[in-house]
């Protein structure tokens, strides 16, 4: 009956071993996976020689045997050694002349143990003692599998710094791998020394390779040691403050970092461990999370996780995790904590709230009285003949006075809803020298006051295809910025030159110019503060932005070319009609 038991213990233990090696072949492309199918390709043989030992009956056919299964023993251990150094990322340790003379001394070890025969440095006293191969180990056979035990213990010590380092599930992939190599060591070492009974002794190969393959077997299968992020990352996982919950293709939470298990602590009725949470009961609160970490598919989803103190609000990002062939394993959840921007956010809303407010109150309150005061102006100017000299100043005064506010204010409005809503442009076959002649007429009395010439030197027959508000917005702005920084007697030129498909429109003037540390902000995304003019005229500083925004929404571009002391030209470029 023991007979029976031994052997088909012998062949169980050999069957998960080759089950074990073919999986570890198959995910040769994760780290360590290679060296492992190597590890369990030595203790498949290992256990089919034993198995063949068993049976045989020769002393000759049993030693043969016997050496054929231990020297596959021994180079399981460099294999092992080999499978922690790639698997914990100590590539340098894997280079040809660090593993050529660690399989080297192994090589010899197996040469000494098949010339035993003629040397008796490994055995003693071998023969047969009821059916089992029976023999006595020497002081060398005890040194050299004591170092080859102190080599895979070298690797588990590696393996358990690496796993301290790390998280849960990385811990309990390396109990596993532990029990798989610590219990055959202490099995044999104790063996070694103790003279156990033949029956027993033969029992010890079986043993080795039926734990070490259940327990390899629990850690890749159970614990996912090919399937999940690699330890490599967990120890960076687990510092992260962003929450990191990993779950399975069947949806059990397999791994978390600290932050995460902190955050679910108080959540959880149980304990803080989130390993062996299902996520229907984990993320029942959140159905969208819910799905798209059992669909395993890439989302992002905002949720709100109502502690024992506050209300906190996250952005979960769900992304799938793959294997080296490209199948879904299941989801890496990171929750990253939101709420400052959320209570950011509403204030910005708030804000704009108000904002928008004022500025109705600004279109509706300030605007629209402006505009009436203008018309009102245009009007009595129609009665100058019958004012006094001096009257007809003052007037000339207040229109030249509101006709600047009620441009500042369309301006700043006309920027403020391109921040909002964004500007409509109706863009159609515009000729540019009315629009231009138009802008002359409506600055001709502040040019005038300063005795400024404002030169259109536009022929007829330029065509562009734009908004024809927005080219007199931008026109507007640049002639009017021209006069304001032009000294008294000075020349304001508008000119005009087609190139390739595009109209190029130039504002020179001989002014004050700009300096070149301010020629770089006045296109930039914020206000610039606005210089006082030559007669002190002051502005919002909005002007070149609102020009810019519009030539972008044109398809166009627009800069300046500028000296102090030296004038400026200030152009910008958009579309023209093509002919035919």
């Amino acid at each position: 009956m023991m007979f029976t038991i031994d052997m088909a213990a012998m062949l169980i233990s050999a069957a998960i071993t080759i089950f074990v090696g073919i999986y570890a072949y198959v995910n040769r492309r994760e780290r360590g996976a290679r060296y492992l199918a190597w590890v369990m390709l030595f203790e498949a043989l290992n256990a089919c020689g034993s198995f063949l030992e068993r049976i045989s009956d020769t002393l000759t056919t049993k030693l043969y045997l016997f050496n054929f299964h231990q020297t596959a023993y021994i180079f399981a251990i460099p294999f092992f050694l080999f499978f922690i150094f790639d698997y914990v990322g100590i590539e340098r340790m894997l280079r040809p002349s660090r593993t050529v003379p660690i399989l080297l001394y192994f090589a010899i070890w197996a040469t000494l143990l098949w010339t035993d025969s003629h040397h008796h440095l490994l055995r003693e006293g071998i023969r047969l003692q009821d059916g089992f191969l029976m023999f006595a180990s020497t002081e060398i056979s005890l040194v050299l599998n004591v170092l080859g035990f102190m080599a895979m213990f070298t690797g588990l010590c590696y393996l358990g710094i690496y796993a301290g380092k790390s998280g849960p599930l990385a811990r309990k992939q390396t109990l596993w791998v532990w029990l798989a190599v610590m219990i055959p060591i202490i099995w044999v070492m104790i063996g070694l020394i103790v003279q156990f009974p033949p029956l027993l002794w033969g029992l010890y190969t079986a043993v080795i390779n039926g734990v070490m393959s259940v327990c390899m077997f629990m850690a890749i299968f159970r614990y996912k040691l090919f399937s999940t992020v690699p330890i490599a990352k967990d120890q960076i996982v687990e510092m992260m403050a962003d929450e990191v919950i990993i779950v399975d293709n069947k949806g059990t939470v397999i791994d978390s970092n600290a932050s995460a298990r902190r955050l679910f602590a108080g959540w959880l009725e149980s304990s803080a461990d989130l390993a062996g949470q299902t996520i229907d009961k984990l993320l029942a609160p959140w159905p969208q999370w819910r799905n798209s970490c059992e669909r395993m598919q890439q989302d992002e989803i905002e949720i709100e996780f109502s502690g024992k103190e506050q209300r906190s609000v996250y952005t979960v990002k769900v992304v799938p995790l793959y294997s080296a062939g490209r199948r879904k394993l299941g989801t890496a959840s990171v929750m990253s904590d939101n709420t400052e921007n959320r209570k950011r956010l509403e204030q910005m809303e708030q804000l704009n709230r108000l904002k928008d407010e004022l500025f109705g109150i600004i279109s509706h309150d300030i605007r629209d009285p402006l505009a009436l005061l203008l018309s009102l102006t245009e009007m009595l100017d129609e009665e100058r003949p019958h004012m006094s000299e001096e009257s007809g100043e003052v007037l000339d005064l207040v229109r030249e006075k509101t006709k600047n506010a009620h441009a500042m204010v369309e301006n700043l409005l006309e920027w403020v809803r391109g921040q909002k809503d964004g500007m409509t442009l109706y863009a159609r076959p515009i000729a540019l020298a009315p629009i231009v002649n138009e802008t002359v007429r409506f600055l001709e009395s502040t040019s005038a006051a300063k005795q400024i010439d404002i030169h259109n030197e536009i022929r007829e027959g330029i065509l562009l295809h734009a908004d024809r508000e927005a080219v007199s917005l931008i026109l507007r702005n640049l002639i009017a910025n021209a006069v304001k920084y032009t000294p008294s007697g000075g020349v304001v030129n508008v000119g005009a030159m087609e190139q390739d498909g595009m109209v190029v429109v130039t504002v020179r003037d001989n002014g004050i110019g700009i300096e070149p540390e301010r020629i770089g902000r006045l296109f930039g995304d914020a206000p610039v503060e606005s210089f006082p003019g030559t007669a002190g005229e002051r502005g919002t500083g909005i002007g070149l932005i609102l020009c810019k925004d519009l030539v972008a929404r044109s398809g166009g571009e627009i800069g300046v070319n500028s000296a102090p002391g030296k004038g400026s030209v200030f152009w910008f470029s958009l579309p023209r009609v093509l002919a035919g």
